[in-house]
C-alpha cells in the first residue's frame, strides 16, 4: 500500500511541476513575443497644437496574442522616431490611472484655422448663381470683371406745337376749337424708356480668398475631417492695409454691387505665380 501511495504522489507531484513548468515557459514565450505601443504617462494632458514630446512618453507592452487589430489604431513604439514633436490637434488626456496610448487619430493633419494677420479684415461677396466655387482654394487669387452701365445719352428736345391754321373769324375760332378739342381727348400712354445699354467691363482685383463658406481649406481635407460644407456660395476676401489700393479696390467692388445688383459681375480665377 505504501508502494501504491508513494507511486500516486510521484505522479501527481510530476504532472504539477510539469504544468508549473509549461506555465513557466508560457510566461516567459508571451514576455519574449511581446508588441510595445507609445503610450502617454499618467498625469500628462495635451492641448491641441501641444507638441508630442520624448518625455511625456511610455512603453505599453501587448502580448502578441491579445493585440488583434490594435495595431490599425494605436502607434508602435517603432514609430516614436516620426511621431516625436509632431502637434496633436485634439486634447489627449491621460490624466487617468495607468497610460493611454497615442492614437494615429491624435496627430493627424487638423483641419485650418481662418487666421487674419495684423491690418487685415474679411469681406463676404456673394458668388453669382452660376458660378461654380468647388475649383477655387482658400489662398487662390480672383478677379471681378464688373458689368457697369453706359452714360445715359441727351434727352430729346420736345416738338413745338404747330401753328395754328387760317386766319380769325369764324373759321379761325373753329379750328382752334377743333385743336382744343384734340387736345383735351386722352392720348395713348408712352413706352417707357428702354433700360440703358451695358458699358465696359471694368475688372477689380484681384484679391486673396480667405474661405469660402465654412470651407478653410480643400475638400479632401474638409472631408477627412467630416465637415460638412455651408455655404459654399459665399467667398471671404482679404484686404489687407500692407497690400497698395487693395482696399480702395474693394471699396470701388462694393460700390458697383449696391448699385447695378449682385449679379453684375463674373469672377476669373488667376493662376499661380
Amino acid at each position: 500500500m505504501k508502494g501504491i501511495q508513494g507511486l500516486i504522489v510521484a505522479i501527481v507531484l510530476g504532472l504539477a511541476g510539469a504544468a508549473a513548468n509549461f506555465f513557466y515557459l508560457n510566461t516567459e514565450a508571451q514576455k519574449k513575443d511581446m508588441v510595445v505601443f507609445i503610450g502617454i504617462k499618467p498625469g500628462v494632458v495635451l492641448g491641441r497644437g501641444d507638441k508630442i514630446s520624448e518625455d511625456k512618453l511610455v512603453k505599453v507592452e501587448i502580448p502578441k496574442n491579445y493585440v488583434g487589430n490594435l495595431g490599425d489604431y494605436a502607434c508602435k513604439w517603432d514609430e516614436c522616431i516620426g511621431v516625436k514633436d509632431r502637434p496633436v490637434w485634439r486634447t489627449v488626456d491621460s490624466n487617468t490611472e495607468g497610460a493611454r496610448l497615442l492614437l494615429k487619430d491624435d496627430y493627424r493633419t487638423p483641419p485650418p484655422e481662418l487666421q487674419l494677420g495684423k491690418g487685415e479684415r474679411g469681406q463676404f461677396i456673394a458668388v453669382p448663381r452660376y458660378f461654380d466655387t468647388s475649383n477655387i482654394n482658400p489662398g487662390d487669387k480672383v478677379l471681378f470683371q464688373v458689368m457697369t452701365l453706359a452714360a445715359p445719352g441727351p434727352t430729346p428736345a420736345p416738338k413745338p406745337a404747330p401753328a395754328a391754321a387760317g386766319g380769325g373769324g369764324a373759321a379761325g375760332a373753329a379750328a382752334a376749337t377743333s385743336e382744343g378739342a384734340s387736345a383735351l381727348e386722352p392720348k395713348p400712354e408712352e413706352p417707357e424708356a428702354t433700360s440703358q445699354n451695358a458699358g465696359p467691363i471694368e475688372p477689380i482685383g484681384p484679391f486673396v480668398v480667405v474661405s469660402i463658406g465654412n470651407r478653410l481649406g480643400t475638400a479632401d481635407v474638409m472631408k477627412a475631417n467630416k465637415i460638412a460644407p455651408v455655404q459654399q456660395n459665399v467667398l471671404m476676401l482679404r484686404v489687407s492695409k500692407s497690400v497698395p489700393g487693395e482696399e480702395e479696390k474693394l471699396s470701388k467692388l462694393m460700390t458697383y454691387i449696391h448699385r447695378f445688383g449682385p449679379n453684375c459681375y463674373d469672377i476669373q480665377l488667376l493662376g499661380k505665380e
